[in-house]
């Protein structure tokens, strides 16, 4: 993410919903970790964060009782923008 290189990233597991994600940006997208809400215990799970330290914060985080079901992304050789 936020550069040429990089490596396939998944993080999946059981009864997790996904309700927010923060990261790192610029003039690109340079940082990103994801959010999860477990549908079971309701507690709050981070996924492990990937990219660099440049730019500035940034976080976005569903409203309580809804969850993300989709993800835009807007790129050319780096990611320049992200929707939820």
């Amino acid at each position: 993410m936020g550069g040429n290189g990089g490596t396939p990233y998944e993080f999946v597991k059981p009864n997790l919903s996904l309700v927010g994600a923060r990261g790192r940006k610029g003039a690109a997208l340079d940082a990103i970790q994801f959010l999860f809400i477990d549908i079971d215990s309701g507690q709050f799970v981070e996924s492990e964060g990937k990219g660099g330290k440049g730019g500035t914060e940034w976080m976005f985080v569903s409203p309580p009782g809804q969850w993300i079901t989709k993800i835009v992304l807007s790129h050319d050789k780096i990611i320049q923008s992200i929707m939820f």
